[in-house]
């Protein structure tokens, strides 16, 4: 026996005083690293900021007018609709009922109309959406408007109004982008059978998403298609009712009574559209005087029943511009008012709007930049206001307003299913607050936000007799978000390209771009662009911008300040380590951001301006990134290059921006390029120009893109190192990751195979039944006393007839010696010794020379083994070249989820191997619970040794490399005690553990030698006990990095395109490691003969088990080098193994 000193001992402790001396310079280093590299991010960088603005308009005079007509409180008092309520003091102002309607239409253009949806549906009735149109030949039904893709507020409608109970009526029009086409629906009308298939289709679709009713709304047409629209409505109204939905139509004022009642008479109800009452001239005026007003209700109501009459109202305004032929822009109300608060100048907001007495709507003039004179007119919630009055007081069905997200906000605490006039309502009416609305200004693509929501204040006057407003003073005005648009250049086009760089689609875009020689802007992904550095150079060296788009691509609207203020900075210093140049442009991920609709949407544009950038927006947006898009006649396709080019070309004609925004990553832009390398020569020979986005700025690159200097070219140095270092961890990271799983897979793809040819060959061995020598079965036992019993007479229980059992004490501080004494004192085969504590190996040494067989099989104390095992082993040394056996070794005690998760382990891990590679006398361990050895081997490589805590393994290596066979024995079973707690496991799998890398390092010039023990099982046992476990961690992180990724993603409104794709990567090689896995497990079990009801804690050892593991290992690595010295670590046995096969499977 070697008394050398342990292997890795250091006796004089400088190894480990070094080792912590290193390991806590370098975590204080790193640590303060990382605080400095955290602190620079958290603060900002300083791109150049811009703040000259410019002033669009301002106020020159407000001057009070007045409108020829009737006085509408006298028209009121004429009006002979029935009896006129009380309206003095409080009064209700309408009994709800079923049949009641309080609708609103939407338009999917109205920006802010979500958000007024949202607000008004728990107190609508019917919701009208302008989503279904004519195509352009009359002849089919163009759906784009409602492609959910493409418009993700029609989705949020529908949940909202799902939710709230409002019917959905879905408005089909002839309209198009300049007004309404007579021609389109003279072709529909003037077919029957057009009009049999578009019926068909139409209530095909609105069962197919199943929407409540339809809304039709046919203007402008000719004379000569009046019967047609009649039999068109009369078809359809049959068969919507048919299956159980409404009908309703839009009536012009103008339709003449015949035509009107006729159309009613087709439908469930009509809505009277009663405003836009000087749109159509060029003489400014009021958009719908209370008197003109009542007169087209009253013409109306002589055709068309009040039971069956909704009113239209309108709630927008129109700026005239009276100097320009009467050139009129409609504006929403926060429009209006924000256009009166920013013109008034020193003007007081009570002398800033009229609210003319006999229309009854408010109005108001300024001169702008140009010295041009306008006159402003509004509908709003006083106008609202007395046309509900006026539904009362002609008993009408009901009102619908036009258009959610132009309306004054106010109107809403009226405008309701079950609303009643009291003193609080009109109270609530006087305050005017926009809490979620956003509005533009202005032309272009480059945003900033102008002003601040702002709650506004004004009164009423009510006449006492009719309850009509008749008088509105502002005394403050209320203002939305106003978000300012610049930089409108006529025939100039800037290509964007968003979410890169990418390694495959980058340079492509690229390479397109020098061929035509444009320079384009590049909104780039922080961590992209650190793992795609040399392109993010390259898109410099060729001369393009570069802008920031965030460094893991969320929507900033929906993380918090901290998270956005790290997004944005960090993509900061990435671009300027990569470049040396810092950037002022950004455009937010996600279209929401840059095109706000609501105040937390705007909060993004609002910070990344704060923080000096130039927000970019995008109103040419082709939808590349989206591989699909429904077509005009509702059906979906993949999106095709010719489909990105010619929206390209449609957007840029509208002549609304300059800026394209297209994706140079993010998934497959092979049709991007092609429809790129189409639309540019096309567009230029139009006579457009591309230039970058400084040049819609009036700027130049080093102007968007200064250099970095000074004190920000130091830090930028800093954090260069940090990126280095996180990004090397990340690549570091992704590749152990890939090595881990390559190498479990191809560990399974060994053992597995070879497994199953040892258990073929098995059965065909043939040995002497006359060979049975004398068999000494060897036991070290210390503090074995609860189990000692046992284990002796199932040894002497065996059904071998020629066996002596040793058993030697090894200095225990129980009754151990005592018990085997006691118990077995007058059998002549067991001879018990004792021996002060020494260590196993010592006194297996012992027992040897105590010995009298040539065999000796060696069992742990805890261990009970079957009457059959030795029989099985013993038979093999017929074969003089055997130098050992290795028994099956099972888990007996399967009494909690530790115990059980061992027995997983022995099966599918222990056993297996030993199986495979006693098929090339490879095997790695003869097991301590049960082996057999030939006495001569084992004196002839020196018998067990102390120098390591894995003496058995450390005895089966030096057979190897005596040339001695080992041969591995199924059959053989024994049912060990496994520890049932994760402190006794672990305590034995670091015993282990530092045994197996002592072995290693004490044989490692075996490595390459001695058969295929050498050449492939020590390179494997590197690979897989260490290599694979210290990897392990990787996996784990890799998993939860990707799994954290998508969250935070997902909680961010969208997981992007690279964390969507790593995240899939990640879980795929993951499954297919463990469906591999799985697949030998079920091998094992079936050879061993195991109950596969045991199989489903392979997956659940996922999340807690392998992770002990390859602490074991980290430990027993930082043990290793420490150079501590370690004792054997006796486990406290109890005595629960239960000896019995296990279940078949």
């Amino acid at each position: 026996m070697s008394a050398s000193r342990p292997i890795f001992f250091d006796p004089s402790g400088l190894r480990a005083i070094w080792l912590k001396r290193t390991g806590t310079v370098f975590g204080f280093c790193a640590l303060l690293l990382f605080i400095v590299f955290g602190v620079t991010v958290m603060n900002t960088p300083s791109p150049v900021r811009e703040t000259a603005w410019r002033q669009l308009t301002r106020l020159v005079s407000i001057k009070s007018k007045k409108v020829k007509g009737d006085n509408p409180m006298g028209v009121w008092h004429q009006l002979d609709y029935g009896p006129a309520a009380n309206v003095s003091g409080v009064t209700p102002v309408v009994a709800p009922s079923e049949a009641h309607i309080v609708a609103a239409f939407y338009a999917p253009y109205e920006a802010t109309g979500i958000t007024s949806f949202r607000v008004a549906a728990p107190h609508l009735t019917h919701v009208m959406p302008d989503w279904i149109h004519l195509t352009k030949d009359g002849r089919g039904l163009d759906f784009s408007d409602f492609e959910l893709a493409e418009n993700p507020n029609n989705a949020t409608l529908i949940q909202i109004a799902n939710e709230n109970g409002v019917s959905i009526a879905p408005i089909l029009s002839n309209a198009q982008d300049e007004g309404f086409d007579s021609r389109r629906a003279h072709v529909l009308l003037s077919s029957p059978k057009l009009q049999q298939a578009v019926v068909s289709r139409l209530v095909s679709w609105l069962d197919e998403n199943h929407f409540q009713g339809l809304n039709l709304d046919l203007e402008n047409l000719n004379p000569a298609d009046s019967a047609g629209y009649v039999a068109f409505a009369q078809l359809l109204g049959q068969q919507m009712r048919a299956h159980g939905k409404q009908l309703s139509v839009d009536l012009e004022y103008e339709v003449k009574g015949p035509q009107m009642r006729r159309l009613a008479n087709a439908c469930d109800f009509a809505v009277l559209m009663a405003y836009d009452q000087h749109e159509q001239s060029h003489e400014a005026g009021p958009v719908a005087a209370f008197n003109w007003t009542t007169g087209v209700l009253r013409k109306a109501l002589q055709s068309v029943p009040a039971e069956k009459l909704v009113l239209g109202v309108g709630n927008y305004g129109y700026d005239w511009n009276l100097d320009a032929h009467g050139k009129n822009t409609e504006l929403t109300y926060q429009d209006t008012v924000a256009l009166a608060h920013e013109t008034a100048d020193q003007t007081s907001p009570e002398n800033a709007v009229d609210f003319d007495a006999d229309a009854m709507n408010a109005t108001f003039d300024y001169e702008d930049d140009n010295h041009q004179q306008h006159e402003v007119w509004i509908l709003d919630a006083a106008s609202a206001w007395n046309s509900w009055r006026l539904m009362q007081r002609a008993q009408l069905r009901g009102g619908a307003l036009w258009v959610l997200g132009s309306e004054d906000p106010s109107l809403w605490h009226f405008w309701r299913k079950n609303a009643v006039d009291t003193a609080g309502l009109r109270a609530q009416m006087a305050r005017v607050h926009f809490p979620e609305e956003v509005t533009y200004r202005g032309q272009g693509d480059i945003l900033r936000v102008a002003s601040q929501p702002r709650e506004g204040t004004r009164s009423f006057e009510y006449d006492p007799v009719s309850g009509l407003v008749k008088n509105e003073i502002y005394h403050r005005f209320p203002a939305p978000t106003v978000i300012e648009r610049t930089g409108f250049v006529p025939k100039t086009i800037a290509l964007t390209f968003d979410d890169g760089p990418d390694a495959t689609w980058t340079p492509t875009v690229l390479d397109a771009l020098k061929k035509f020689d444009v320079k384009a802007t590049f909104f780039v992904v922080g961590d992209q662009a650190e793992r795609n550095r040399p392109l993010v150079r390259r898109i410099w060296d060729e001369g393009h911008e570069i802008g920031n788009h965030s460094f893991y691509h969320p929507d900033l609207s929906k993380v918090s300040n901290a998270r956005a203020g790290f997004e944005i900075n960090a993509t900061q210093r990435a671009i300027e380590c990569i470049t040396g140049h810092a950037t002022t442009l950004f455009r937010a991920p996600y279209d929401s951001d840059m095109e706000p609709q609501t105040i937390e949407q705007a909060a993004t544009l609002q910070r990344a301006t704060g923080l000096g950038y130039r927000a970019i927006g995008n109103a040419i947006d082709p939808q590349d990134w989206n591989p699909t898009l429904v077509d005009r006649e509702g059906h979906t396709r993949f999106r095709t290059a010719r489909d990105i080019e010619d929206d390209i070309w449609s957007d840029v004609h509208t002549g609304e921006g300059n800026i394209v925004l297209l994706h140079d990553a993010g998934g497959d832009r092979a049709n991007t390029i092609t429809a790129l390398e189409k639309i540019v020569p096309r567009l230029q020979q139009e006579g457009y120009k591309f230039v970058s986005v400084s040049a819609l700025m009036h700027q130049t690159r080093d102007v968007a893109m200064p250099v970095v200097t000074g004190r920000e070219a130091w830090i930028v140095a800093f954090d260069r190192l940090v990126f280095d270092g996180v990004f090397s961890f990340q690549w570091a990271l992704a590749a152990g990751f890939i090595v881990a799983i390559g190498l479990g897979l191809a560990r399974m793809g060994l053992i597995v195979p070879l497994a199953l040819v040892a258990a073929k060959r098995e059965g065909r061995a043939v040995f002497d039944p006359d060979f049975q020598p004398l068999v000494s079965v060897l036991v070290a036992a210390y503090n074995e006393e609860k189990v000692i019993e046992r284990t002796v007479r199932s040894i002497l229980a065996s059904d071998y007839p020629r066996l002596e059992v040793v058993v030697v004490d090894d200095g225990s501080k129980d009754e151990t010696f005592a018990t085997v004494k006691q118990a077995f004192g007058e059998d002549a085969r067991v001879h018990v010794f004792r021996q002060q504590n020494g260590g196993k190996a010592s006194a297996l040494n012992h027992a040897i020379t105590e010995a009298h067989g040539e065999i000796f099989v060696g069992f742990d104390a805890d261990t009970q083994v079957a009457p059959d095992a030795i029989s099985f082993m013993v038979r093999h040394f017929t074969d003089e070249r055997v130098g050992a056996v290795a028994g099956n070794v099972s888990v007996g005690n399967r009494l909690n989820i530790w115990t059980r998760w061992q027995a997983v382990e022995y099966i599918t891990s222990q056993n297996l191997d030993r199986r495979a590679f006693g098929l090339l006398n490879a095997i790695s361990v003869v097991p301590g619970a049960i082996g057999a050895w030939r006495r001569k081997a084992v004196s002839a490589v020196g018998g067990y040794q102390s120098d390591t805590l894995a003496e058995d393994m450390d005895l089966t290596w030096r057979l190897h490399a005596g040339g001695w066979n080992i041969i591995n024995e199924t059959q053989a079973k024994a049912f060990t005690e496994a520890p049932d707690s994760l402190k006794t496991l672990f305590k034995q799998r670091f015993r282990w553990g530092y045994g197996t890398l002592q072995c290693l390092a004490k044989h490692r010039s075996m490595i390459g030698r001695e058969g295929w023990f050498g050449k492939l099982v020590l390179p494997m046992t590197w690979a897989f006990q260490f290599g694979l476990q210290w990897l392990a961690p990787l996996v784990d992180i890799q998993l939860a990095f990707a799994g954290v990724l998508m969250l935070m993603g997902l909680q961010a409104g969208g997981a992007d395109a690279h964390t969507a794709q790593f995240f899939e990567r990640t879980l795929f090689f993951t499954a297919l490691f463990w469906c591999v896995e799985l697949a030998g497990a079920i091998v094992a079990f079936r050879l061993d003969k195991e109950d596969t009801k045991l199989l489903p804690l392979l997956l659940l050892q996922r999340f807690v088990y392998r992770q002990m593991l390859y602490v074991v290992v980290l430990k027993a690595t930082w043990t290793a080098l420490s150079g501590f010295r370690q004792g054997w670590g006796k486990l406290a046995r109890k005595g629960t193994v239960v000896v019995s096969a296990p279940e078949t499977a």
